[in-house]
């Protein structure tokens, strides 16, 4: 029985891993930043380099934080293969003043 569901996981791990590739790299860009209920509306511009659709975990963050910082999470829509969308996602995490924040998305 344990080598039935482990062998089940991990063809469900290559799958998933399958299902991704191809996808990515995802440079992005912080657009307009404003405040907005609770929190601050900021726009992004994600492109996917990929030839997959994919989607990306972006981590924003205020400009010369170094990384160490207060940081917020947000997962962009699906992305076509050398497709480029623009969205605008809440987050609560920098207040209601805008400030200048940087972008980085990561490949899956």
């Amino acid at each position: 029985m344990f080598i039935a569901v482990a062998g089940a996981i991990a063809i469900l791990a290559v799958v998933a891993r399958l299902s991704i590739a191809g996808s990515g790299p995802f440079p992005a860009r912080v657009g307009e930043v404003v405040p907005s209920a609770g929190g601050l509306a900021v726009t992004l511009t994600v492109t996917n380099q990929g030839d997959s659709t994919g989607q990306s975990s972006c981590r924003l963050s205020r400009v010369g934080d170094g990384g160490m910082g207060t940081a917020s999470f947000v997962t962009t829509p699906r992305i076509g293969g050398h497709q480029t969308r623009t969205f605008t996602s809440t987050v609560t995490e920098f207040g209601t003043a805008p400030t200048d924040l940087q972008v980085e998305c990561r490949t899956p």
